[in-house]
């Protein structure tokens, strides 16, 4: 265990704000044999700044013209040299014991990949909700029901959270996907888990992600929206086979129903908004997600009436719905 080196990947747009945060720890973590990779994907804030700060301590930093999360983490990919990986978003922070945890868990076990579960807290308090799958402390997952596991939650699709065998990445050649905006997270680690031989999970909540209700992750413009929504179909393609066909587009229903009601619609005119939306309904994707009836009373009540809105493409009421939607979050 000494001698492995883990390689932390940090893409970072405009992070001023929380950067130094996530930086220091993982400077503090008891793990010390690290190599930390920050490529500021085109940042216009004070993040140049903040980074020429850490320019004494082992960091790569990378500099480059805005070009998107994937491709951000793809130069970190190539640019690692350690024997595992891990990405850390920039607005995250890892607990001092986190790295060392992962990797006594990942060398014990034999393990290709160590996932882990993790706490979200909102910047506004210091309450962390702990976000966890298996109940097991530690849990070896079986290559069988994987499929299962993904159809189920959402909890194991972000690339974070995981330390992971470069050399799984470098065999199979598994990158992100840059051409598509939702989806490139589960369609990585998917397939990571698809070609590990083994797979843990250990309940340790030391990677505790940021929430901002403001994020562009949680509130989109209409055409990035629309888009998404295209990309999400396309995404969970990989998971459809003839027995879990009713699963998956039940599971990328609930995904879109997320998508279409965050849309920022200040602004926006109703023939604006049905326009847009249009594109979507007329998509060959949407074809696809049309030909499976869907049973509405396996939707969570709170998604129900939405989900149905946006199945029977019901124009009118999506746009209502969204403007209450917009309003309760303020």
């Amino acid at each position: 265990m000494k001698n492995s080196k883990i390689s932390v990947i940090i893409p970072v747009y405009n992070g001023e704000e929380f950067l130094e945060d996530c930086l220091n720890s993982v400077l503090n973590n008891t793990y010390k044999n690290i190599e930390i990779i920050v490529i500021n994907d085109g940042s216009t804030d004070k993040t140049s700044e903040i980074l020429k700060k850490y320019q004494n301590y082992n960091f790569k930093i990378i500099e480059q013209e805005n070009s998107g999360v994937s491709q951000a983490r793809n130069t970190g990919l190539k640019t690692a040299t350690g024997d595992y990986i891990m990405f850390l978003d920039a607005d995250d922070i890892i607990n001092n014991d986190y790295l060392e945890s992962l990797i006594k868990t990942l060398h014990k076990n034999k393990l290709d990949i160590i996932k882990s579960s993790y706490g979200n807290f909102k910047i506004t308090t210091k309450n962390i909700e702990l976000i966890s799958y298996f109940k097991d402390n530690y849990y070896e997952i079986k290559h069988d029901d994987i499929d299962n596991i993904f159809i189920n939650t959402t909890k194991l699709n972000s690339s974070c959270m995981q330390l992971i065998d470069i050399n799984l990445i470098k065999n199979y050649q598994i990158y992100f996907s840059e051409n598509i905006g939702f989806g490139e997270d589960f369609i990585f680690t998917y397939t990571l888990f698809k070609k590990a031989k083994r797979i843990g999970y250990l309940n340790n909540n030391g990677y505790l992600c940021r929430i901002n209700n403001q994020s562009a992750s949680r509130t989109g413009k209409i055409k990035k929206q629309i888009k998404n929504s295209i990309d999400c179909i396309n995404a969970y393609q990989i998971l459809v086979n003839k027995h879990n066909v009713y699963k998956v587009y039940k599971k990328i229903l609930l995904h879109i129903n997320y998508l279409i009601r965050n849309i920022e619609i200040k602004n926006i005119t109703f023939e604006t908004y049905k326009r847009e939306l249009s594109i979507l309904f007329n998509s060959v994707e949407w074809e696809k997600l049309k030909k499976v009836s869907i049973n509405f009373k396996e939707i969570p009540f709170k998604n129900r009436l939405f989900c149905q809105l946006i199945y029977n493409e019901k124009y009118e009421k999506i746009w209502f719905f969204t403007k209450i939607y917009a309003l309760l979050k303020k």
